[in-house]
């Protein structure tokens, strides 16, 4: 289950993990959605944290990132290796 909220050109999605602690889970996604620049600096391109109290991961950022935090949510939830 999740939900998603619109924001000026940014998505907020929650996912209620199911099969996958949601703090493996957010460790994950904050290291997919991190780009590293050219002189090694690491630079977040979404913010992803943590809702302990019911097994949350908060995304936010381009549809973009959201979709790839999807994909990677759905995969790990599934153990599929595609999305």
């Amino acid at each position: 289950m999740s939900d998603i909220i619109l924001t000026a050109r940014q998505l907020t999605k929650v996912f209620r993990t199911r099969s996958t602690e949601a703090a493996n889970v957010a460790k994950i996604l904050t290291e997919a959605l991190t780009r590293q620049l050219p002189n090694g600096q690491k630079l977040p391109t979404a913010s992803v944290a943590v809702e302990p109290g019911s097994q949350s991961v908060v995304v936010t950022g381009s549809p973009g990132d959201v979709q790839t935090a999807v994909d990677i949510v759905s995969q790990l939830e599934t153990g599929s290796s595609t999305p």
